[in-house]
């Protein structure tokens, strides 16, 4: 997996208020790298805001919300001082069910809905993140497995590297208690090539997004304070798993991520300074795709 400057990096951040309610998010976004038309480590978390305060982007200057003063330019990495990373008591894996929390209203580009907000054991929301173009995103509560809700992401007509979705966590959390992550899933991907190998259809590829490797050109901390001229040196770690029509159970303790890299170092997750769970929609290349996913149930590992 090979980390790139993003292209793209936050249209609009969340003010996480309680209740679960915020406004829309706009992620970075990894840009193709092959001329399989795959991202490698998706979109980025390095966002946020404080209860009812201001929200800023790692690198820029941050800007008053409701009520609220400027947060510094190192917002939602885990030294935010606004917002200090909550250690987790470990009596409650759960971390989003898609019952309890708030859809985002349609969004001003037309482009469905926006991204679901929640309050609960942790504090967070999705994002969803895309290749440029005439490309459609829709974001949806569909039925699940039993009846209740999953949260469903639709790309139409993708044609270069496709897109992605992912969990936040604000502020960042140190959820070592725990022994790795779980949630259920299905959707629909095109098989594709990746360096002349065939990547089955329905590959996702899952990454954890942790305040000790830097994954955006824009990050101020974390494995590198600049972008690194080999962009191989700053790397999530990452799994991947196959979906399809049908609901299926995933579960990855932290030994299972391949070690990330942080500055030539091998980084192995343990659920510390935890920001996130990226999830990656990679669309073969030069071919008109409709990319799905679905997540529900998502946990930690007790």
């Amino acid at each position: 997996m090979s980390r790139q400057s993003f292209s793209t990096f936050l249209r609009c951040a969340p003010i996480l208020v309680l209740g679960g309610a915020g406004a829309c998010v706009s992620t970075a976004v990894d840009p193709r790298n092959d001329s399989g038309g795959t991202s490698s480590s998706g979109g980025d978390t390095s966002m946020g805001g404080s209860m009812g305060g201001g929200v800023a982007v790692a690198g820029e200057a941050g800007t008053g919300g409701a009520g609220g003063a400027p947060a510094p330019s190192a917002v939602f990495r885990c030294e935010n001082p606004i917002a200090p990373k909550v250690t987790v008591a470990g009596d409650n894996p759960a971390i989003v069910d898609f019952e309890t929390g708030s859809l985002g209203p349609p969004s001003a580009t037309g482009e469905g809905s926006t991204d679901f907000m929640f309050a609960g054991g942790e504090r967070g929301g999705t994002y969803t993140y895309q290749e440029p173009g005439a490309i459609m995103r829709t974001v949806s509560l569909v039925e699940d497995r039993s009846g209740g809700q999953a949260l469903d992401v639709t790309f139409t007509n993708a044609t270069d590297y496709g897109g992605g979705m992912g969990v936040y966590f604000f502020p960042c959390i140190d959820a070592s208690v725990y022994g790795g992550i779980t949630f259920w899933a299905r959707g629909s991907l095109p098989e594709r090539m990746l360096n002349g190998a065939t990547i089955p259809a329905g590959t996702v590829t899952v990454s954890l997004d942790v305040g000790d490797v830097a994954t955006s050109s824009l990050d101020t901390i974390g494995c590198a304070t600049d972008v690194p001229t080999d962009a191989t040196l700053c790397t999530r770690p990452m799994a991947t798993f196959v979906v399809s029509d049908t609901w299926k159970q995933l579960t990855f303790e932290w030994g299972d991520f391949a070690p990330g890299n942080r500055n030539g170092t091998p980084y192995n997750p343990d659920g510390d300074n935890l920001l996130g769970i990226n999830l990656t929609l990679d669309n073969a290349f030069g071919t008109a795709h409709d990319l799905e996913l679905s997540i529900d149930d998502v946990a930690f590992v007790p």
